[in-house]
């Protein structure tokens, strides 16, 4: 089974016959860490594994594709519009855009916040709609940037860590939005850990800039903002191992490009908690 431009299916055991939750991986770090780099890599590393062959892999931009949004920008942009627009119906969600209008950081940084956070939102309806188109291949999906990595725009000043309670508030909220039904999925979360000052020079050379509420600042702004954002990523990390999910950290402070395997210990016990996880649900 296939879908329109998807990779080939791999598959994790033969599962057609399993009723098994979907795997979630999302991964959380700061801008320039190369959390979107290092996931598309376990998606390539993931499809190599023999023992995948009825689980489709999916990285964040093969969600997009599997909808059918690869035409013209126009009409692609236009689509991705109507599709965040109809996120805002659901309630769980209003409460938590309604909160980043009234945080008292300025009409257009909320209402660039919002759009973002619609989009991330977003992400999790096509999984939902995938879930249901793939009755016999089990997908296992791989965010750059998920619905947690998200939390962090919730919190207005920007040098303070992300409180707890407001942490397990925010998974409750999320847990509450029936259309995504995030409490469903298997997760596992992938902490990627690089200093500063590489981040600051990964960002500077990238081919689509700064990130968008970043590109104002001045390069002692920018730096403040990457530290600022480290903060709240350890933040999460503390509350995602404190409630038990199943998390990894990777460091990626030195980019190495002749050690394209430098990542694989990680990968590997990511793929054997897959296996396990699959093998528990049987």
């Amino acid at each position: 089974m296939r879908t329109a431009g998807i990779r080939q299916p791999k598959c994790l055991l033969n599962l057609s016959n399993k009723q098994v939750s979907e795997i979630i991986i999302e991964f959380i770090a700061v801008s320039g860490s190369g959390k979107t780099y290092i996931s598309e890599l376990l998606v390539k590393f993931l499809a190599q594994e023999p023992l995948l062959n009825n689980t489709i892999i999916y990285s964040a931009s093969d969600l997009w594709k599997a909808m059918g949004l690869t035409r013209s920008k126009i009409l692609n942009k236009g689509i991705r519009i109507i599709e965040r627009i109809r996120c805002l119906f659901s309630m769980p969600v209003l409460k938590l855009l309604i909160s980043i209008l009234f945080s008292g950081i300025g009409f257009m940084k909320s209402i660039r916040k919002i759009i973002y956070y619609l989009g991330i939102i977003n992400l999790y309806r096509i999984m939902r709609r995938i879930k249901k188109l793939n009755r016999h291949c089990k997908p296992i999906f791989i965010l750059d940037e998920g619905i947690f990595h998200a939390s962090e725009i919730f919190i207005s000043s920007a040098s303070d860590k992300i409180p707890y309670d407001f942490l397990h508030k925010y998974e409750k909220t999320i847990n509450s939005i029936k259309y995504i039904q995030y409490q469903d999925f298997v997760k596992i979360f992938i902490f990627v850990e690089s200093a500063t000052e590489v981040n600051f020079e990964r960002l500077d050379k990238r081919s689509e800039g700064w990130p968008i509420l970043l590109r104002h600042l001045s390069k002692k702004g920018r730096m403040k903002a990457l530290d600022d954002f480290q903060v709240k990523v350890d933040s999460i990390k503390n509350y995602i191992a404190d409630s038990r999910f199943l998390c990894f950290t990777i460091n990626n402070s030195v980019d190495d490009t002749s050690s394209p395997d430098k990542f694989d210990r990680v990968f590997n016990t990511v793929r054997q908690a897959i296996i396990e996880e699959v093998i528990r649900q049987a």
